[in-house]
């Protein structure tokens, strides 16, 4: 789960007395801190530290608005299955589409599934292609077609020791790094 707060720090007051407002992403026990460049004067800020002026809470507010937007679309596309990846395959060899199209399409099939087995499914072979990929986490904007056709090479021979692992060492969370 993925919380979003507005936020100032006490360490980053400005020489002048104001303060850059933040919005702190917390994740699995993480905290980040991201600058929003909105400027607080110092009496739109409690002692306590907190965001007292609505403007300033506005504009945080909708700047956050956006940043979920793009989690939530990472976190959809994260849902990919290794089943729907050799889709991918097959029908950017047939169809000649560009893969980023056709992934596209599978998320929209994918974002309206709401029988339970199935997601659970889609969340079990994501798994299984982290592992074939040797990361913690799955950034689909890495999934090259190259990629595709030697995991789904892999899958039918059952190689043992995949050569992706080798040509995609480790993928980072755009989020988390």
């Amino acid at each position: 789960m993925i919380y979003l707060n507005p936020c100032v720090q006490k360490s980053k007051k400005r020489s002048d007395g104001s303060y850059v407002g933040y919005i702190c992403l917390t994740r699995e026990r993480q905290m980040y801190m991201y600058n929003t460049g909105i400027i607080l004067k110092s009496n739109e800020v409690t002692k306590n530290l907190s965001i007292r002026s609505c403007r300033s809470l506005n504009l945080i507010n909708e700047i956050m608005v956006k940043f979920q937007a793009r989690i939530n679309d990472l976190e959809a596309r994260n849902l990919i299955g290794c089943k729907s990846l050799r889709q991918i395959v097959d029908l950017c060899n047939a169809e000649k589409k560009h893969v980023i199209d056709v992934i596209a399409e599978i998320l929209d099939i994918a974002n309206e599934i709401s029988n339970e087995n199935t997601k659970f499914n889609y969340l079990t072979t994501r798994s299984s292609l982290m592992k074939f990929m040797g990361a913690d986490s799955l950034n689909i904007n890495e999934v090259t077609l190259k990629f595709l056709n030697d995991y789904t090479f892999c899958n039918i021979k059952e190689c043992p020791q995949p050569r992706s692992v080798i040509i995609y060492p480790t993928l980072r969370h755009p989020l988390t790094g």
